[in-house]
């Protein structure tokens, strides 16, 4: 039963990640434009999340985010994997880290918040600012 369930949650965190990046992509320019929100694109974020981790994401403009977190570390550790994803809808932004988790933030000028959830089922929130163009 236990592994039933873990699989019903995998299930539901992978057809969300499709779903997010399919919808998101499809939109981003025209949403962007209509909603007055400034791309991303070719910028770097840093911030911590509720859990007291270190995160800086640099969303590069053919989708991918290199990051680097001391997530379960004692240090910080640079990553960018072709499963790193991001996309953005308007002020609405998608991050998707793999197969492992999923964040979903809202931007406000410089500042960026949001909620997040990985494979197991945990949640956090996180909050980043705008570092450079």
């Amino acid at each position: 039963m236990q592994k039933l369930k873990h699989y019903g949650i995998t299930c539901v965190f992978f057809i969300t990640v499709a779903l997010l990046t399919f919808s998101c992509k499809s939109n981003q320019a025209v949403s962007n434009v209509k909603n007055n929100a400034i791309s991303i694109a070719n910028t770097k974020w840093s911030g911590t999340d509720s859990d007291g981790d270190f995160y800086e994401y640099h969303f590069l403009a053919d989708g991918q985010v290199a990051y680097k977190t001391n997530t379960m570390r004692s240090s910080i550790v640079s990553f960018k994997d072709e499963e790193d994803i991001w996309s953005q809808n308007g002020k609405k932004v998608m991050i998707a880290l793999g197969n492992t988790s999923i964040q979903i933030g809202d931007i406000a000028g410089n500042k960026m918040n949001g909620i997040a959830w990985n494979k197991d089922g945990k949640t956090w929130t996180f909050s980043l600012q705008k570092i450079s163009k």
